[in-house]
């Protein structure tokens, strides 16, 4: 029994390895085709880009700005569907920025990233692969070093007068 739980364990584990190695793949050669999408003006990869501006009272400049890649498949007469590719949206609100990044593979969603940092500021990764998807959240590096994070603050020499 013992050496059967054990077996669907690494099994478990290697399919969870083989999937991120999958995904990331996938990732990093979406990122090189949109790279030479951009800078070749590639026609294989469409591209629609929204960016709103505004001056939100108390909080400042909020900019958000939506990029998204996809796949157009047009017919003589004008008709097609547009498969999505890869999305991404960055925005500020005050002080704060964001980060969402979308990956599909034949229009199915396969990657998700969302950047925070908000405080905790975190990072958290979905990637999704034959119906199985695997969470990664983490706090990140800014965390750390966020000014308001108290546990890194050092008052021992501290004195009140």
């Amino acid at each position: 029994m013992a050496l059967t739980i054990t077996a669907l364990a690494a099994s478990a584990q290697d399919r969870k390895a083989e999937t991120l190695k999958e995904v990331r793949a996938l990732y990093s050669k979406a990122l090189d085709d949109i790279k030479q999408r951009d800078s070749e003006c590639l026609e294989c990869i469409d591209k629609i880009a929204i960016i709103n501006e505004q001056m939100l009272p108390g909080t400042g400049e909020h900019k958000k700005a939506t990029t998204i890649y996809f796949h157009l498949d047009a017919e003589e007469d004008g008709s097609g569907s547009a498969t999505p590719y890869f999305i991404r949206v960055s925005y500020n609100l005050a002080a704060r920025t964001y980060l969402e990044e979308y990956l599909f593979e034949d229009g199915r969603l396969v990657f998700s990233l969302i950047k925070e940092n908000d405080y905790p500021a975190t990072e958290t990764r979905v990637y999704i692969k034959n119906g199985i998807a695997i969470l990664d959240r983490k706090e990140t590096a800014e965390t750390q070093a966020h000014p308001f994070n108290m546990q890194k603050v050092d008052m021992s020499n501290e004195h009140v007068q």
